[in-house]
């Protein structure tokens, strides 16, 4: 049964934010208490309701390494869920800045904890006895589902779950449509220390042009595009869950690009399959933006765009005012017109020299010139390719050599065990066969004697 004193004690000891189990309750009764951590902070009734299963499931998976005995070995969270005497139960969850779990501190984590009453000793007490389900029921009781049952009381109450369910008052939060300018500056700072720890050396920047393209493509039931020049990430959220913490479930994905994505992500054409994670590191990005909208339903979709600003066409610079990217036109520039480029004049020369030292500008662009910035951008796109192809590669080749290797250590384990399986029972055998053979020939000496001790009393 549900007991609220156990959900108060709990809440209070997830709000220590300290992964270990209590010993006693306030009163100095023995409690026994599971603990769940999730990484990242968890709103939303969605979200908190698919991290009580994995809790759950995780709990329970630990039934695998369980033998009945007396002791819980690895599996006392399993035990303690299978208490026979065990007849309440609380739970609580906090959201935590840092967590203490050992010697490690866990950043922005969500933890669950449960209380379990009446608590039992899980070092040398067996959790149940064995037998037919139900036989020993304390009078008054019925059986129901194999478990003992009070006649008509509630096991957990209708308006529990998740409404009621314990958590800090900080999982509370006010539904947003827009990104506000906090969140983008949080977006654009997690996006940066996630490309800092893959080692790579160009930050990126805020830009206001591609926050204007992601509100304008931005759409709840489907998934739009950037401009051809863009990286494109979708995903929807719970309301009340902090944007910035989906590039670190992004990182999540590494490098498989063969997953199932209910909103997934987009490259400029031609380039390769993609995940969220893969998108965001690409090495050639200098900008980002990034727009969201308040779908219903407690939900929440998130589009950021990503893309290279020297690689980008022509465009009027970006300013704060609210204007439709498609109706974006040319001014008359007021500074004086640079002379064409004229081979016979300047010599040949590349792309990269043109444009070295001064701002692009497609008005002097040549025909040859675009012809050559386009075979150096293919040329790039093809090298990036294969660098991400040989990584890949390499990674899939460290894989099945560490698979190879688990194997091998496995079989030589479970070969070491027969044998040493072996040679104690042919040990055993051995004692055995000694053993009676010794008490063969004490039998045989003891009848012998007496046998002479007869005929000498004959005589």
């Amino acid at each position: 049964r549900w007991d609220e004193a156990l959900a108060s004690q709990a809440s209070d000891w997830a709000e220590r934010c300290e992964y270990r189990r209590p010993g006693r309750d306030r009163s100095g009764y023995r409690l026994n208490a599971n603990l769940y951590l999730a990484k990242d902070h968890v709103y939303g009734n969605r979200s908190v309701h698919r991290m009580v299963n994995k809790a759950i499931e995780a709990w329970w998976r630990s039934k695998e390494r369980y033998d009945f005995s007396s002791h819980c070995g690895r599996a006392c969270s399993y035990v303690q869920m299978i208490q026979a005497r065990t007849d309440r139960i609380g739970c609580g969850m906090s959201l935590c800045q840092n967590v203490l779990a050992g010697n490690l501190v866990v950043e922005y984590a969500s933890m669950l904890v449960c209380y379990y009453y009446p608590g039992e000793n899980l070092l040398n007490t067996y959790p149940y006895v064995r037998g037919t389900s139900c036989s020993r029921c304390p009078s008054g009781m019925d059986c129901r589902d194999r478990l003992c049952r009070i006649p008509g009381a509630e096991i957990v109450p209708a308006d529990l779950y998740p409404g009621n369910f314990r958590t800090r008052p900080q999982a509370i939060r006010e539904y947003r449509d827009k990104l506000t300018r906090e969140e983008e500056v949080a977006l654009t700072d997690s996006h940066n220390k996630m490309r800092e720890g893959n080692r790579l050396g160009t930050s990126l920047r805020w830009d206001p042009f591609l926050q204007r393209w992601a509100e304008w493509i931005i759409h709840c039931e489907v998934d739009y595009p950037g401009p051809n020049s863009t990286y494109t990430n979708f995903v929807r959220l719970d309301q009340g869950t902090d944007v910035y913490n989906v590039v670190s479930k992004w990182s999540e994905e590494g490098y498989n690009t063969n997953l199932r994505m209910e909103h997934g992500c987009r490259t400029p054409p031609g380039e390769s399959r993609c995940n969220h994670f893969t998108n965001l590191l690409g090495q050639s990005l200098t900008t980002m933006g990034c727009a969201a909208r308040d779908c219903g339903e407690g939900t929440r979709q998130l589009v950021c765009l990503y893309d290279n600003m020297a690689e980008r066409p022509s465009r009027r610079r970006a300013t704060s005012t609210r204007v439709d990217p498609f109706a974006i036109r040319r001014r008359p520039d007021p500074r004086p017109r640079p002379r064409r480029y004229d081979p016979r004049i300047d010599g040949p020369r590349s792309y990269e020299t043109r444009v070295e030292g001064r701002r692009y500008d497609p008005r002097t662009e040549t025909r040859y010139d675009m012809e050559l910035r386009r075979a150096n951008e293919e040329a790039e796109r093809r090298r990036l390719y294969e660098e991400r192809r040989r990584a890949e590669e390499q990674r899939r080749l460290y894989e099945e050599r560490k698979k190879a290797e688990e194997e091998q250590r496995r079989r030589e384990y479970e070969e070491r065990k027969r044998a040493e399986e072996e040679q104690r029972r042919r040990e055993y055998e051995e004692r055995k066969r000694a053993e009676k053979e010794q008490r063969r020939r004490e039998y045989e000496a003891r009848w012998v004697n007496e046998a002479r001790w007869r005929d000498q009393g004959r005589a």
